[in-house]
């Protein structure tokens, strides 16, 4: 429910442009995106053609966290089960839907997720 502001959205933007996103990726450090859908199993994300060569099928990404405004949830594997063209009303732009399942969450992970949920 926290939005990111349109200032940090532009200055993510221009790190993906200049490339720097790519060299903080590969240092450790975050992507950050939007979660569209979430549930006890995994969730869906939208991502643009920039963050596209980020997500590969079946890829097992280590440490996903999601932020809440007054908490942040620690996932330790999320797996990438599909990648799918988004339609948009935008032409020019090239969007994707991306599903992530949450594997091996441990019952105090899923547990906190589930009372966000509900």
């Amino acid at each position: 429910r926290s939005r990111t502001s349109q200032t940090g959205l532009f200055k993510n933007f221009l790190k993906l442009v200049s490339g720097e996103a790519d060299a903080e990726i590969n240092e450790g450090n975050k992507l950050l995106l939007r979660v569209q859908d979430l549930s006890t199993t995994g969730m869906a994300i939208h991502i643009g053609e920039l963050e596209s060569k980020y997500f590969k099928k079946d890829l097992i990404l280590k440490n996903t966290t999601i932020k809440f405004k007054d908490e942040t949830i620690k996932i330790p594997e999320t797996k990438v089960v599909y990648i799918v063209d988004y339609i948009s009303n935008d032409k020019n732009l090239k969007k994707y839907k991306v599903g992530l399942h949450f594997q091996n969450l441990p019952k105090v992970t899923d547990d906190l997720i589930g009372k966000k949920i509900n």
